[in-house]
C-alpha cells in the first residue's frame, strides 16, 4: 500500500483531507479522498480538480 493514513485533517461535501505519509515520495502529504457518489459529484469533482491546479502561490503545492 503507497499511504499510510494518520488522521482527518478535515471534511467537506466532496470528500476528506488526511494527514498520510506517500512511501513512493518518502514523505509527509495531505491527501485527498474523495467520497463514493453519484455521476454529478464526478462533474464537480473535475470542476474542483481544475480549479485547483491553476492555483499559484509559494505555500501551496501544486497538483498534476
Amino acid at each position: 500500500m503507497r499511504f499510510e493514513y494518520f488522521r482527518i485533517l478535515g471534511e467537506g461535501a466532496l470528500g476528506q483531507v488526511w494527514k498520510a505519509y506517500d512511501r513512493l515520495l518518502d514523505r509527509m502529504i495531505a491527501l485527498k479522498v474523495y467520497h463514493s457518489s453519484s455521476t454529478q459529484d464526478w462533474r464537480e469533482r473535475d470542476r474542483e480538480a481544475g480549479q485547483l491546479r491553476r492555483l499559484q502561490h509559494p505555500n501551496i503545492v501544486q497538483i498534476a
